[in-house]
């Protein structure tokens, strides 16, 4: 469940926004109009959080703010940037009380400037973000529309994305990265999207395990049979009902602690038995092969290994 950035509209000059008689009505004594605004988000956020994981505490629920929380302009915590708007004295948005309360699965700040823009530095919006988000999954959000498309000449280099990328990883807060939009870097790009995937997404990847998934327990898996089939391999194991993905590796005769992605021979969805169908052509002829399973939560459970070529 997502929520965008848009809670209270953006400032625009002469423009009032119609909420005085709510405020007098609703207001706390002594209770600024800015302040009253920031409860009724406060509010919309926990009550959704709450919600959601009362319903599904599996469900991921997340909010990507505009990037700049403060200026430190007007606040010595502030970014080191001159954001015309902010998303708390602006958006009446604070995300920082809600990464602290723990109403956020993931954060994902709109960090839509190139790497060394003067009023609002890439670079330092991500360190800044990195150095005070707590309690959820920090991923950066990227301007992708704005690749040659900007008056910010910086956006006409291929490599400006791919940079932010590189930061990105780089930055240990940091789990990841979500592209604003992804059609539009597709659309007449092509040498970026080209070198992005060359350099940075030449593998898949398994989505971050999101923090209220501490408390989870993996539950144990037993491998019971194996049955070979002209083009098919059937596995049963016991107990499934709690996972949603099984994952095939590659693997030698003993097995790893962890596999990397690269040797992920493919991805399948648990069904409603105790029973993994596997097409014989991912596997490749190996002789062993090593399977875990994702739970709810994207907590994968320890590989067990799996001989094909044993009898029943």
């Amino acid at each position: 469940v997502h929520f965008d950035d848009y809670f209270y509209p953006y400032t625009i000059k002469n423009e009032i926004f119609q909420d005085s008689l709510s405020y007098l009505y609703h207001g706390l004594p002594n209770q600024s109009l800015a302040d009253w605004r920031r409860s009724n988000i406060d509010s919309l956020v926990k009550n959704m959080h709450q919600t959601t994981k009362k319903t599904k505490p599996w469900v991921q629920f997340g909010v990507s703010p505009f990037g700049v929380w403060k200026n430190n302009s007007t606040d010595p915590r502030g970014s080191d940037t001159k954001a015309g708007q902010t998303t708390y004295e602006d958006l009446y948005a604070d995300p920082l009380l809600w990464m602290k309360e723990g109403w956020l699965d993931y954060l994902v700040p709109q960090v839509y400037w190139s790497m060394d823009l003067n009023v609002a530095s890439h670079r330092k919006i991500v360190d800044w973000w990195a150095n005070n988000s707590t309690n959820t999954n920090l991923y950066i959000g990227n301007g992708v529309y704005k690749v040659r498309n900007n008056s910010d000449k910086a956006w006409d280099e291929k490599k400006e994305l791919p940079k932010q990328i590189r930061l990105a990883r780089e930055t240990d807060a940091v789990k990841g990265n979500v592209f604003f939009s992804a059609k539009s870097l597709m659309k007449g790009n092509e040498d970026v999207v080209d070198y992005l995937k060359k350099k940075y997404y030449r593998h898949p990847a398994l989505p971050p395990v999101f923090p209220s998934a501490s408390d989870s327990k993996v539950p144990p898996i037993i491998f019971e049979k194996i049955i070979t089939k002209a083009d098919s391999v059937l596995l049963t194991f016991s107990d499934l009902k709690k996972y949603r993905y099984a994952l095939v590796y590659s693997s030698r005769k003993k097995a790893k602690p962890t596999y990397p992605i690269k040797k992920l021979l493919t991805k399948t969805v648990v069904q409603n038995d105790d029973n993994i169908y596997l097409h014989k052509a991912p596997l490749k002829n190996k002789k062993n092969i090593a399977i875990t399973f994702i739970d709810k939560f994207g907590k994968e459970s320890e590989p067990i290994l799996i001989r094909l070529k044993q009898r029943n």
